[in-house]
């Protein structure tokens, strides 16, 4: 990790890891990754770094190769991320995901996580976009990089909000749980940072990055 890179955890399961890094204990989390990505938005929201990576814990591609062509990333260590970060993520731009496919989601179609998205919409609305989208693609796992400026297009009582609808909707019967909440969250978080419905192809940094032939170490 680069010195002037700092690592939080945000611990959300059973048990506390063994680290040497800073970790945040995320109270009724819950196992998904949008609670503890809303967590430390809440938290850091006034005091955010130039650029935030989020990241599941087994991001890394060593971790999630099981998934073959669907791993979470290509990358096989944080400092691979970085510099991803660093040559695909311009001063001008605020968004960039590092997923390996690219998927099309018709919006608030599907049985598990349709009436989340239709739920969470409101948050998402801007000016811009004032009706849900007829169809999202986005890439899968939410491993992301985010500049200050793009976090901070949504109040900080936004984020709030729909930490509280990740957490807290599984308490209303027959309501939806953290899961399905997290799986809306998960195909709409570029939206929330700024573009649009349409993953643009600035974003996409495994599609750049294979564009260019610098993609030569994701053997799958």
């Amino acid at each position: 990790v680069p010195r002037n890179w700092s690592i939080k955890i945000y611990e959300k399961c059973q048990s506390t890891p063994q680290t040497n890094f800073s970790i945040m204990t995320a109270v009724q989390a819950g196992a998904e990754e949008c609670n503890g990505y809303l967590d430390y938005i809440v938290d850091y929201y006034d005091d955010l770094n130039s650029v935030t990576i989020f990241m599941h814990d087994d991001g890394l591609y060593p971790w999630s190769k099981w998934k073959g062509k669907h791993a979470h990333t290509p990358f096989y260590s944080f400092g691979q991320v970085v510099n991803a970060t660093k040559e695909y993520l311009p001063p001008t731009q605020g968004y960039i995901t590092m997923g390996v496919p690219t998927l099309i989601d018709n919006f608030g179609k599907d049985g598990y996580h349709g009436l989340a998205q239709k739920m969470l919409w409101p948050y998402f609305r801007t000016e811009n976009i004032t009706h849900p989208p007829s169809r999202i693609s986005f890439k899968p796992s939410a491993n992301m990089a985010v500049r200050r400026e793009a976090i901070h297009l949504r109040s900080k009582s936004t984020y709030e909000a729909l930490l509280k609808q990740a957490r807290y909707s599984k308490d209303v019967p027959e309501h939806l749980d953290s899961r399905r909440v997290c799986c809306a969250m998960e195909r709409m978080w570029h939206i929330l940072f700024g573009e649009s419905p349409d993953l643009p192809m600035e974003t996409r940094v495994t599609d750049m990055m294979k564009q260019s032939g610098k993609l030569e170490y994701f053997k799958v």
